[in-house]
């Protein structure tokens, strides 16, 4: 299912005349997970952009707090949507100071997103947005996205070793 998605979101992103972004949100939402069990008195809920480590930390600091309901997708749904909008020029390290059209893209990368985000957030009731890492390319003009909803965006640097 994790791939269908991915290739779906690809796909539309890829391509103009699909480019919807009520049904981006639709397979968005598809793709969320719960993370952990529920408490029954949660008041906000939180999306996970999952990374190794993220999710392990994320429910260690999370799980003892009852008011907080955990959502994840996809690692590579992101990514997924940054091929039709990104070109292969930009990566995790290569983000600031481009040419006006990559910067260009980046723009409308970012105004779709938060077309999405406002549907995504009708549908998911979404109060934050937790990610690994603010250097990832697909992730970074979600944060605009979501900070000009009113959607704080949280970045726990995941510098974690994999322990017992």
């Amino acid at each position: 299912m994790k791939t269908l998605i991915q290739a779906a979101l690809a796909f539309i992103c890829r391509r103009n005349f699909f480019r919807s972004p009520l049904l981006v949100a639709l397979l968005f939402c598809a793709s969320l997970r719960r993370v952990g069990r529920r408490s029954g008195c949660e008041r906000y809920v939180a999306l996970i952009l999952p990374r190794p480590g993220l999710n392990e930390d994320a429910l260690s600091v999370l799980q003892d707090m009852p008011e907080f309901s955990l959502l994840r997708t996809h690692a590579g749904i992101m990514k997924a949507m940054a091929t039709g909008f990104l070109p292969k020029s930009i990566d995790d390290n290569n983000y600031s100071g481009l040419s006006l059209e990559e910067e260009e893209a980046k723009r409308r990368y970012r105004a779709f997103l938060q077309d999405v985000l406002r549907h995504v957030l009708r549908l998911a009731s979404v109060d934050v947005i937790v990610s690994g890492n603010f250097a990832y390319f697909a992730e970074r003009e979600l944060h605009g996205a979501a900070e000009a909803l009113g959607v704080p965006f949280i970045v726990l640097h995941k510098e974690n070793l994999k322990s017992s």
